[in-house]
């Protein structure tokens, strides 16, 4: 049975981190969202055509609030998921039509290692913190990049944030 747009929007709550961003123009920084009334955030990461040696990366933070109060690396990711091609409206491109899951040793940085090699291409980034994951006392965190170079390459960050304690979904930008 099809799943409505209604169930998935009483089932997770989406924010925006920022939208349509050039990666090259300067650091960019996301929102902060609050974990305090969820059980995971999905960081989604959608990006254009920039060149090969500008490779955009997933940076995770973590904080004690939405204010970024005691902000802080959180080296935790040890997988994402991607989609990455020329066009990703391929439905012809295998590579396209599925995730590729990359592993690597626990970093506040996704994709690292072997695996950063994706800026020649429109690409899709799934990343997924666990509440569990935080440290004591941290309930916010926020996805950030930096200057990739001087190619203009352009991205949405959005958040989905799932599993809510709560019957009516809670909102995901305060604490």
């Amino acid at each position: 049975m099809p799943v409505s747009t209604r169930d998935l929007a009483d089932r997770i709550q989406f924010a925006v981190g920022f939208i349509h961003a050039d990666l090259a123009a300067a650091a960019q920084v996301g929102d902060w969202v609050s974990l305090a009334r969820f059980d995971r955030v999905h960081i989604l990461l959608i990006t254009s055509i920039g060149i090969a040696t500008e490779d955009p990366q997933i940076h995770v933070e973590e904080a004690d609030d939405v204010a970024g109060t005691s902000a802080a690396n959180l080296a935790v990711i040890t997988k994402g998921d991607m989609k990455q091609g020329v066009d990703l409206t391929d439905s012809t491109d295998l590579e396209v039509q599925l995730f590729t899951r990359a592993t690597q040793a626990a970093s506040h940085l996704f994709p690292s290692g072997a695996n950063i090699a994706h800026g020649e291409e429109q690409s899709i980034t799934l990343v997924t913190i666990e509440k569990s994951q935080l440290t004591v006392g941290a309930t916010a965190i926020r996805a950030k990049f930096a200057d990739v170079g001087a190619t203009e390459q352009r991205a949405t960050l959005l958040y989905l944030l799932e599993g809510p304690s709560e019957l009516v979904m809670p909102t995901a930008i305060i604490d």
